[in-house]
This record gives C-alpha cells, structure tokens and sequence, in this order.
C-alpha cells in the first residue's frame, strides 16, 4: 500500500490583523494543531474512483491521533474537491497548524502524526 500526504501549514485570518495560531500542549509542548482534508466524487468532481479509501483513511487517521494525542487534530475537512488525492488511494492533504505557528510547533506535531502514521503500520501488519 501506498501512502501520499500532501503536507501545508494553512492561512487561517479573521481580518487583516487577526491571524490564528491553532496549538495544543501535547506532553507539556506546544504542538501545532493539524487538520485532514480530503475529497470526494460528486457534482463537477468526476473520476475520483477512490475517495472512500481516503476518507476512511482519513477519519481512522484523525481518530487515532486523538486518542493518543487529544485535540491534536481538527475534524476532517470534507469537501467536493480532489487536490490530487484522486492519483492514488490513501492519499489526503494535511494542514499542520498555520503560517502563524512556530517551526518547532510543527516540526512537533509533524513528529507525533508520524507516530501515529507508524502505528497504523504496524496495525496493518499484523
């Protein structure tokens, strides 16, 4: 199985000087909230055969995260788009945290998604 993630940080503002910055201490470290997107068939988005493996993906992915790490993840955005995902199966786009977040914050929560990414390894493994 291949696994794609479209990494970002997001752009989240209320006004022009009103930027958000999304954290949550995570072992007593600030880490960099993050949010899944992810796609589906549907209206102008067509050949997009695999959208409920990414959606799966994604919300099994999402939830795991915040077993082990609470509120580390966003609900997952689901939209009427494919940004790609619709290449390969268990693909989505990730949005650690914002352009406002601190490079150590992200780097920390780009550390823990690879922990729980590795566990879903394993699990699949088995």
């Amino acid at each position: 199985v291949i696994i794609a993630l479209d990494i970002h940080r997001d752009a989240i503002y209320f006004s022009d000087t009103k930027r958000i910055k999304p954290t949550v201490t995570v072992n007593g470290e600030k880490a960099a909230q993050m949010m899944i997107i992810t796609g589906c068939q549907d209206g102008n988005v067509t050949d997009f055969p695999d959208w409920e493996t990414n959606l799966n993906f994604a919300i099994n992915l999402q939830k795991r995260a915040n077993d082990k790490y609470e509120n580390l993840m966003k609900p997952v955005f689901f939209c009427m788009r494919k940004y790609n995902m619709d290449l390969t199966p268990y693909s989505l786009l990730i949005e650690i945290g914002t352009d406002v977040n601190t490079l150590s914050e992200a780097a920390y929560s780009a550390r823990l998604l690879g922990y729980v990414l590795s566990d879903m390894i394993k699990d699949c493994v088995k």
